[in-house]
């Protein structure tokens, strides 16, 4: 039996159809904050207070563009531990923008939200392992499992406080983990758990080719999967 989730979406308009229709087939009422790109962290630091005030253990960020398995928040509770794996994420993704296409949009990439700590700032770890639950040192709050014991750790209630790492100013969610791995609280990533992240991108040609060459490389390594069972039941 599941037990009971604070489920907390920091809301900046109306919910994407992929995250209502999740979020049904999923049985989740979540409490709903309002938030802009400048209260999130604040919002967020409220959804917190809400689960120390209250008799639950866990608190589910969900974005409000996420689609996700209806059985999404069961796989990570069946991973997360209090002591060993009080922070579990979901794997999702990020868009970055990168440079102009020449007919006025730009050229896309997305990105694994799983960060490493290199020489001092996060940088993205393009090759993550396959459905497994790996340690990382930080994570997107887009689909993000957090034990209270954690939160309760925080004396500041700086928990989503924007932070400084040099000269760069984090987001609220890297900015956390930054304060969780100061506190040597670990932080994992399932990959086994996908969810989608509605984006608004430039598609083009390239696009196109690189699907096809995927969909025709997919269907190639079925066939091979399917022949290699065949052949060991023979």
């Amino acid at each position: 039996m599941r037990p009971d989730v604070l489920v907390v979406i920091p809301n900046g308009g109306a919910l994407s159809a992929s995250c209502v229709q999740s979020l049904a087939a999923a049985g989740l009422n979540p409490m709903l904050i309002p938030a802009s790109v400048n209260t999130l962290p604040e919002r967020r630091n409220e959804a917190v207070r809400a689960l120390l005030n209250s008799d639950l253990d866990w608190l589910l960020f969900v974005d409000s563009d996420m689609g996700f398995e209806p059985l999404a928040l069961d796989k990570l509770l069946a991973v997360a531990d209090p002591v060993n794996r009080p922070v579990v994420g979901a794997l999702c993704f990020g868009l970055q923008h990168r440079d102009p296409d020449g007919m006025g949009g730009f050229d896309t990439k997305p990105f694994p939200t799983l960060f490493d700590f290199v020489k001092g700032t996060f940088e993205i770890r393009w090759d993550y392992p396959r459905a497994a639950v790996t340690r990382v040192a930080a994570t997107g709050c887009a689909f993000l499992l957090i034990h209270r014991d954690v939160l309760a750790k925080f004396d500041d209630g700086t928990w989503f406080d924007r932070a400084r790492l040099g000269t760069e100013l984090l987001g609220e969610d890297l900015s956390f983990c930054l304060r969780a791995g100061a506190l040597q609280i670990p932080v994992y990533v399932h990959t086994g758990v996908p969810t989608t992240h509605f984006k608004h991108l430039w598609l083009s040609e390239e696009d196109y080719w690189r699907q096809v060459a995927f969909r025709a490389a997919q269907k190639e390594l079925a066939a091979m999967a399917k022949q290699e069972t065949a052949g060991a039941t023979a």
